[in-house]
This record gives structure tokens, sequence and C-alpha cells, in this order.
């Protein structure tokens, strides 16, 4: 049985193929990147540090794999589609680990090009989440063939549903397994950030290809039932101790945030204005994600102080949502040239997927 593709088109962008919730919930996403990195190391606000690093990475990684599944199947073939994104993922994050530096530096002789490359193909440790959710493309692409190749077996052939699923959930799991046995054979970090991720993302590949996945994320009980759970373990969770129970911790309450938030973006619309602006956050995430770190160490205005403890958490919020609006322009801005728009935002066509 073919995956079935389960978006309602009534939040799809008819005129250029995107989804739109989509789009919102990486502005979402984003948005909290910028945030949780303006309060990393600030003891006062511990609580939305923690609260902001329990989910925001697995919300990633999970409309990644909407995103993936898209693509994929608008595609023209294995090997096109992984030379296709890796001009969309990793041209960027390599043109990007060489120029930042020195926009960082401000002199290509002063950078220390030791300590880039072993950030780059050592530690991953520069712009870690791009060679790790291309690390999980190329997994899917695996997942395909694995998928494929029991489904061709003549007592699977036209299974029914559930048989289906129970065939894709084996699926993700050798795919992981690989991923798992890589990182211990070899420790090398990139294989261990694939494999915190790989609960999200392939959750997000079941979503999109069953529609009993689909209804099940969308029901009301549901939203409940994970509302009552990322309240009453959030409390629990501290990003700073590194540990596989903290690692399982955060992809439960971001499984959580996942369910609650489809559900939000699908039953209550947002003003027009905020709409719009978390779409154009989505949509300029890539860029989002490289440069903000470096626009709050030249801007400073995270640094300041003014007023108490809750107006200051209000003026981090406001320099967030002033660094996304800086990259959103910068992207429109990069986007209307041909070449760069290639190299630095990887950005072959404007939208990832066509209409279905």
């Amino acid at each position: 049985m073919e995956g079935i593709i389960l978006m309602d088109q009534a939040i799809a962008d008819a005129g250029k193929g995107r989804i739109v919730s989509i789009d919102v919930l990486k502005g979402v996403a984003a948005y909290l990147v910028v945030l949780g990195h303006i309060v990393t190391g600030k003891e006062e606000y511990r609580g939305i540090y923690d609260f902001i690093y329990a989910f925001h990475m697995p919300l990633f990684m999970f409309l990644a794999g909407c995103t993936v599944v898209l693509s994929y199947r608008n595609s023209s073939g294995k090997m096109t589609y992984l030379m296709r994104r890796f001009v969309n993922i990793m041209v960027p994050y390599l043109i990007w680990s060489v120029c930042l530096p020195v926009m960082t530096s401000g002199s290509i002789m002063r950078v220390k090009w030791k300590n880039v490359i072993v950030k780059t193909f050592v530690t991953n440790r520069m712009f870690w989440f791009l060679p790790t959710l291309y690390g999980l493309i190329i997994g899917y692409v695996c997942y395909c063939r694995i998928r494929e190749g029991i489904r061709k077996r003549d007592r699977w052939n036209g299974a029914g549903e559930v048989t289906a699923t129970v065939v894709d959930a084996v699926s993700c799991i050798c795919v992981t397994g690989i991923f798992a046995l890589l990182m211990f054979l070899t420790k090398y970090q990139l294989f261990r950030d694939i494999v915190g991720f790989t609960i999200p993302f392939f959750a997000a590949v079941m979503y999109m290809e069953h529609k009993w996945v689909y209804d099940l994320f969308h029901t009301r009980i549901l939203a409940v039932v994970a509302f009552i759970i990322f309240i009453l373990v959030i409390g629990r969770f501290d990003f700073d101790q590194v540990c596989i129970a903290t690692s399982l911790l955060r992809m439960l309450l971001g499984m959580c945030a996942v369910v609650i938030l489809l559900q939000v973006v699908e039953e209550l619309p947002m003003p027009g204005m905020v709409n719009r602006l978390l779409v154009l956050f989505g949509r300029s995430s890539l860029l989002i994600y490289i440069l903000h770190i470096w626009l709050l160490n030249h801007s400073r205005l995270a640094s300041l102080q003014i007023g108490g403890a809750p107006v200051i958490v209000m003026w981090y919020c406001a320099v967030s949502l002033l660094v996304c609006g800086v990259c959103a322009v910068l992207f429109a801005g990069l986007s209307r040239i041909p070449v760069v728009r290639l190299l630095l935002l990887g950005k072959m066509e404007g939208c990832y997927a066509k209409r279905w």
C-alpha cells in the first residue's frame, strides 16, 4: 500500500504548494531558538530555558520529517533527491561554516581554522542541526528502500493498513538500529545527534503516511493527555543534565508539544498579522538558525538590563522578534540573487512540495 499524504488542503497555500501550518510552526520553533539562546546561561531565567529546550528542537525535527515526506514524493529518484537535498542543506552549511567565522573575527587571518574544522567535521558543533537533518534524510531514503524490499514479498503484497503500519514501523526501527550501531562503533557525535532525533522525525513520517496516525494526532483526547503529561513532567526536565533519561524525557515532552501545537494551529486561528509573520519566520528558518547568534553578539541588545525580571523577559522576547525579522529581511534580499540564493540558502525552487 502506498503511503498517503494527509494534510488538510484548506491550510495549504494553493499558489505556492506550501502547507501554511508547517511554516507557522517552523516560525514558532525558529523564534524559540533565538529566545532560548538569549536566556542560555542566565540562572534567573532557568525555567524559561528548560521550557524552551524541552521541545523546540524535537518540534523542528518533526516538521522537517513532514517536509521530507512531501518533497521525496515529488522527486524523480533516490539519488536525485539526495543530491538535491545536499544542495539545499549541506552546501549552505559548508559555506556558512567558512563565512561566519570570518564575519565574526573580522579577518580571514584571525580565524582559528583548526577549531572550525574540528567543530564542522568532528564534534558536529558548527550548525549541528543541518548535518543531523541531512543524516535523517538519508535515513528516510533507507527506510523507503527497506520498506519496499519487505512489501515486495508475496506475503506482504497488498497487505491491509495495520500490516502496512507494522512494516513501516519495523523499517523505522531498522534505520534507527543502523544509526545506533554506527554510533557505538565510531563514537562519532553526528550519529549520536541523529539517533537522538529519530523519534520525532520518524513519528512525522508515520503521521504523514498513515491516516490513522494523522487522525490520532488530531483527536481532542490525545491533546488533553499530551497537555497533562507536559504539565506533570516539565518540572523534572533539566536540559543541562546530560544522560539518556534527559534525552528520552525531551522526546516525550517534544512529542506532547507537537500534538498540542498541531491542534492549536488547526483549531485556534491566529490574527492575520501574527500568522503572516510566523510564516515568514518559518520560511526563513535556515538563515535565522545560522545568523541569530552572530546578530545577538554584534547588536548587544540582549545584554541590556532594563527594569525588573518581567520587563527583561518582555525585552528578550522583543529582541528575539527583531532578530528573526532581520534574518527574514536578509533572506528575502538574498533570495533575489540566483547564485547567492543557491549557495547561501540552498533554495533551488520556492517551495518544498508540489500540490497533490
